[in-house]
């Protein structure tokens, strides 16, 4: 699972980048160090729950559609995965 290997990443070099995302139409470059990501993942696996959605309960992130290779999209099922909820990249209905 994505969680104890974006862990370990952090643990031996967190400051080197882990993701670098460009926007060919805004011509610019985002980088994420895994410590960065790291924290992004956590805040947003801790929304979730503020959310009210019960771990392990599907979630719908159709940005991951839309958007597949964008670092906010990884964001996301990263922390549904964190959470143990499994992601539908369409509108299920889902919350």
């Amino acid at each position: 699972m994505l969680t104890p290997a974006l862990r370990r990443r952090v643990a031996a070099s967190g400051a080197r980048p882990l993701i670098t995302h460009y926007d060919g139409t805004a011509d610019t470059r985002t980088e994420l160090s895994a410590t960065t990501f790291a924290n992004w993942v956590d805040k947003t696996a801790n929304l979730i729950a503020d959310l009210g959605h019960d771990d392990g309960e599907p979630i719908d992130v159709v940005l991951a559609a839309t958007h597949p290779g964008h670092w906010v999209s990884l964001v996301w099922i990263a922390a549904a995965w964190q959470r143990g909820c499994p992601v539908n990249t369409t509108d299920t209905g889902a919350d």
